[in-house]
């Protein structure tokens, strides 16, 4: 009898972590990826992962992605430049040539300081990225304004491809 009840229990363990799993939805249905970053010290920075339906926990910041749909990469690029920073207009779009999507970008100015650079997840695959120059100094922002001096190069680069379903 002790036998069944332990084997009827660890059945009703695995049923129930199943449908927990199943119910899980990372990535999203939209195939956005949902995560929050944590605000302050200690740990400050680090990511977790959440479910679709879920919220971030208290003193972490939401930080959502898309997934890279499935398909085939084909004839991808490098996409290099700079450009001279206008303090009056601090922020850069670039977009891939023909028609390719982005599959990762940087940027940074010339003085080595990492600017934010992001993809637009506006739908399944984004033509461009968005290099934010002018932050707070908080959040996913890392410079302050005035941090990049007017006339400052910036240097930037993604990795651009054609993808097939």
């Amino acid at each position: 009898m002790r036998k069944m009840i332990v084997t009827l229990a660890t059945v009703a363990a695995v049923l129930i972590a199943g449908i927990g799993i199943a119910w899980a939805s990372i990535p999203g249905p939209d195939g956005t990826i949902y995560g929050c970053y944590k605000n302050n010290n200690p740990n400050q920075g680090q990511l977790i992962v959440i479910d679709s339906t879920a919220t971030c926990p208290s003193g972490y910041t939401s930080l959502n992605w898309k997934s890279v749909p499935s398909g085939t990469i084909y004839n991808a690029i490098s996409v290099v430049g700079s450009y001279t920073h206008d303090q009056a207009n601090p922020d850069k779009i670039v977009t891939c040539p023909d028609s390719r999507v982005v599959i990762s970008g940087w940027a940074f100015a010339g003085n080595d300081i990492p600017l934010p650079v992001v993809i637009n997840n506006s739908s399944s695959f984004s033509t461009y990225i968005e290099i934010h120059v002018a932050g707070s100094g908080t959040g996913p922002w890392p410079t302050t304004p005035g941090q990049i001096a007017q006339g400052e190069s910036i240097f930037y680069g993604m990795i651009c491809a054609q993808v097939t379903p």
